[in-house]
Parts: structure tokens; C-alpha cells; sequence
């Protein structure tokens, strides 16, 4: 697979290529692109995900789900009305890069803190920024816990490819692959994970696990490709749609802005979530209650 680039925005004609996020592939010999935006034409990799699973990320019921990510139907480029293109190249994005101090010696992931956790996760990671024999290497090491009945949202990486294995629990993992040239249809992996199970997560393959059972899942993983690399969420409060303008989100999905970013907004939680069984049994719980009181 080969990195997708997005076209220049056509500010002197009557259409605009939308600036909104588009997931890349992975170099090799076929050539796939990944949209994101809400559409049939092209498809959205959202759809490859399972309504479940989609149900839990963005914590809104499957009808509505359907709408927003079935609107768009007009291709990649959209026509847009003067007064849109003006409001989105008067916005200017502005991307922050934290530095942090160099360490050398042993590397102890656990002793420092997670740099993404909730109630439901956390994700430790030493990267090739921070320490040295890493970023000789252009390595990194991470180990995730997801808590019993968690869901990691949606998420994908930039540069790098992670090599997984699951060191305890048990749980369940989709992932989006390549784009059927026939069927014009994203494919989606799906599989049980257990304690020695060895799973590989390329760059720009979106994917989600949840820990199914009694316990955690942990994982510790190898990356490759390290360097300057961006862990992208696809749904939750620190989604990458944050940074993307109302009037390029009402063009991406063929809807009104409001309602785009209602259904976006809706899940309040950020990285790690109740996962899709957990969910149906609070909705159960709290429906029980509403009857009660």
C-alpha cells in the first residue's frame, strides 16, 4: 500500500476537496486509500466496523450512525457554496509538538505515567524521542492494559507497525485492511486474542480491541518505523474530527454541522471506553432504574 495524499484545496472553481482526515495505507505494491469521512462514494472505513463496536465508540444507537456515515454520496469532490470555502481557508490549524527530556540507561515503561488513561485503560510507551537506544534503533515499546469490559476506541498510527502479544486476558480485536479492487469494499479482520497470541498492526490500519472475560487484557508490543510517528483516535472526545472545521465536517457527510458534530460529541469519554457488552448491560441497568424511580 502506498500513502494517499490529499489533493490541493480548489479555491478559484465551484468545488473543494474537503479537509478532513483521510487514513493512509502502507508502502508496498498495490495502491489502497483510506477515507474517513461519512459516505458510500467513496466507502467510509467506518462502515467496515461492526455496529457494535461502533455503538460503543461513538455512544450513539446504530440508526443514527447509519445516516451520517450513508449521506455522502457525491465522491471526494464536493461542490461547495462560496461562503463555505471562504470560513474553511480562513481557519488555520496550528499543530503543537511536546518535547521531552532524553533518557538513557534501562528502559522501565511502568515507572513513568500512561500517556493516554481512563477509568477503562491505560497505554504505556517508551518512544525513539525519549530515549536514545530507541531512537538509534527507531524502535518503541508499549504495553497496554484494558481493563475487564473496556474498549480501546478506535485508533491508528501514522509511521509506525506494532508487533503484539498478549501477555494476559483474553479479548476480541477488529481491524480495517485493504479495499477489495472488485467490491470497492474495505475488509475487516476480526479474531479472539489469548494469553501468547502474536498479532501485527500495520501503519494506517485502524483497529480496536476490547477484553472480553473475567479479567484484563494486557499486551506488551515492538514497534518499527518509530520515528515521528502520531497515534490517531477516530471517535471520543480527543478524536481526531476535533480539529476539523464545521463547515468541512457538513461537506465531508452531507449534513448539517450541528447534527455531525451531535453525534460526534456524543461519546464524552476520550481513549478507552466500556466496550460493547459492558454498554448493553449499564443501557440494561439503566433502563431497569428508569422503570423503578
Amino acid at each position: 500500500m502506498v500513502v494517499s495524499k490529499p489533493g490541493p484545496s480548489l479555491f478559484e472553481t465551484p468545488c473543494y476537496i474537503v479537509d478532513a482526515p483521510v487514513v493512509p495505507g502502507i508502502k508496498g505494491t498495490l495502491e489502497w486509500e483510506y477515507f474517513s469521512a461519512g459516505g458510500e462514494n467513496p466507502e467510509s472505513f467506518y462502515r467496515a466496523f461492526s455496529s457494535d463496536v461502533l455503538e460503543a465508540a461513538f455512544n450513539t444507537p446504530k440508526d443514527r450512525l447509519e445516516s451520517l456515515f450513508g449521506q455522502q454520496k457525491q465522491g471526494i469532490v464536493i461542490k461547495a457554496s462560496e461562503e463555505q470555502i471562504r470560513a474553511i481557508s480562513e481557519h488555520t490549524s496550528h499543530s503543537t509538538k511536546q518535547t521531552k527530556a532524553e533518557t538513557k540507561g534501562p528502559v522501565n515503561i511502568l515507572k513513568d505515567r500512561a500517556i493516554i488513561s481512563s477509568r477503562f485503560g491505560q497505554l504505556f510507551v517508551a518512544s525513539s524521542e525519549r530515549f536514545e537506544q530507541l531512537r538509534d534503533l527507531n524502535t518503541a515499546v508499549a504495553f497496554m492494559n484494558i481493563n475487564q469490559g473496556g474498549m480501546i476506541l478506535p485508533v491508528y498510527h501514522t509511521k509506525i507497525t506494532w508487533l503484539v502479544m498478549v501477555a494476559q486476558g483474553k479479548g476480541l480485536f477488529e481491524m480495517v485492511g485493504s479495499q477489495s479492487q472488485r467490491q470497492g469494499h474495505y475488509q475487516i479482520v476480526r479474531g479472539c486474542l489469548s494469553v501468547g497470541d502474536f498479532l501485527v498492526i500495520p501503519a494506517g490500519h485502524p483497529i480496536t480491541a476490547t477484553a472480553t472475560g473475567d479479567s484484563n487484557l494486557s499486551t506488551v508490543a515492538f514497534g518499527i518505523n518509530a520515528h515521528n510517528n502520531k497515534m490517531n483516535f477516530l471517535a471520543g472526545q480527543k478524536s481526531i474530527w476535533r480539529n476539523v472545521d464545521r463547515e468541512a465536517k457538513e461537506l465531508s457527510f452531507n449534513m448539517p454541522a450541528r447534527e455531525v458534530e451531535e453525534i460526534l460529541q456524543k461519546q464524552r469519554q476520550s481513549y478507552f471506553v466500556a466496550g460493547p457488552e459492558q454498554r448493553q448491560q449499564q443501557q440494561y441497568v439503566s433502563s431497569i432504574l428508569d422503570f423503578v424511580f
